[in-house]
């Protein structure tokens, strides 16, 4: 298991398994897997959209993939140059901030139709994505030895 997200109202939990390439959701009121989803590659950090019914799945393969949790089929992919491996939506909702481990950069996606809106170049192997309190700075924690700040 790697990436984690709950589902808004606290019943279901989605789990990455990045060894097998599916996912599994878990039924949090009986913990049981209640259904497991093949996605395929090396599905990593996860991300539900507003309403629940969309799971963004970066796959370190080269993508994010869209998945309809109604009933389970894929939506498309996202391209992402050097693979997408951590994902967060900015606290307004309107950008998706993805890292490329493997590509050395970020990305400002458009959530909604997948465009690229901006990329940031840090180097090293950008991680895991956290944002200040107030929103206005993503931060970027990074194996080269440095955390980046992207505002």
């Amino acid at each position: 298991a790697n990436g984690l997200a709950v589902e808004r109202t606290g019943s279901r939990l989605y789990v990455s398994n990045q060894s097998d390439g599916t996912i599994s959701e878990v039924d949090l009121t009986n913990n049981t897997v209640a259904r497991t989803i093949t996605v395929g590659g090396h599905p990593q950090e996860l991300v539900l959209s507003p309403g629940g019914t969309l799971l963004f799945v970066a796959d370190e393969t080269g993508s994010i993939q869209v998945w309809s949790l109604r009933d389970g089929s894929k939506r498309g992919d996202i391209a992402v140059p050097g693979g997408a491996f951590a994902m967060a939506v900015s606290p307004d909702w309107r950008q998706l901030y993805v890292t490329s481990a493997q590509g050395g950069a970020v990305y400002l996606l458009d959530w909604k139709t997948g465009a690229v809106l901006k990329t940031v170049t840090t180097g090293g192997t950008p991680r895991r994505i956290g944002f200040a309190a107030n929103g206005s700075t993503a931060v970027v924690a990074n194996e080269g030895g440095w955390v980046d700040f992207i505002e």
